[in-house]
Parts: C-alpha cells; structure tokens; sequence
C-alpha cells in the first residue's frame, strides 16, 4: 500500500506536455514522501456524577457532556450503548448518548451502569452510579 501511495503522489506530480498534435510525452518529478499521521482517534468518557431521578419525574442527562474524541471531529458522531447494568424501568439511553425518560419503578435507590462510547470502531467505557434522590 505504501509503494502505491508514493506511485499515486508520482503520477499526480507529472506533467503533460504536449510536443505535437499526435505525440503526448509526461515528464514524471519525484515527489518526497509524504508524512500523514495515521493515528486512531481516541474517545474519552470523563467521570461525573448524573443527576439523581425521582419515581414518576422526567430525567434527562447527555453523555457528550462528559465525553471528548482526540484526533477526531467532536462529539456528534459518538454512538453510546449500555454495556452492563441495569437502568431504572422508564429510563433508556439512545444512540447518541441520551438518558431520558420517566422511571416508574426503582427497586434499589443506586443503579451501577456500564456506558460504552464508541467512534469509529474505537470505544471506551466508564461506570456511573446513578442515584434515586433518596439515596444516601
């Protein structure tokens, strides 16, 4: 791949030049190799604490809040999952990193989710406690 690269650049570089209505002649210039940076971008999902639901009470949090790409375009083409855990019946999260809903029914007042975000094949996860506001 990296030999075509360079054989791609050597033909891009080459000039035409046109000596008569029949004859067509490229004079090809070497061009330097090329130095890009080939390193995957890197999604980062920092720590911080959601905010506490009540039973009966729209929640809404956004993962992009806490969520940075390094050598990427930002965060809106982040896709989230939860990766373990249970959430509150009522509560989901989306694609694009939403906890939303109106928990209806809360067994335990915490709940240790698992959120996974990934960007172009690349992901990371990170664990968050979310709270009833009862909860000590």
């Amino acid at each position: 791949m990296h030999n075509f690269t360079k054989l791609t650049a050597a033909a891009f570089a080459a000039l035409a030049v046109n000596v008569s209505a029949e004859t067509m002649h490229w004079v090809v210039k070497p061009v330097p190799a090329l130095r890009t940076s080939r390193s995957a971008p890197q999604v980062q999902l920092a720590s911080g604490t959601l905010p506490r639901f009540a039973l009966a009470e729209n929640y809404m949090f956004d993962f992009k809040t806490l969520t940075s790409v390094v050598r990427g375009p930002g965060v809106g083409d982040v896709q989230y999952a939860l990766k373990s855990g249970t959430l509150p019946s009522g509560l989901s999260i989306s694609s694009d990193g939403l906890l939303s809903g109106r928990p209806n029914r809360g067994y335990l007042n915490e709940y240790a989710i698992t959120i996974q975000a990934s960007y172009q094949g690349v992901g990371t996860e990170h664990t968050y406690s979310l709270k009833h506001v009862s909860a000590r």
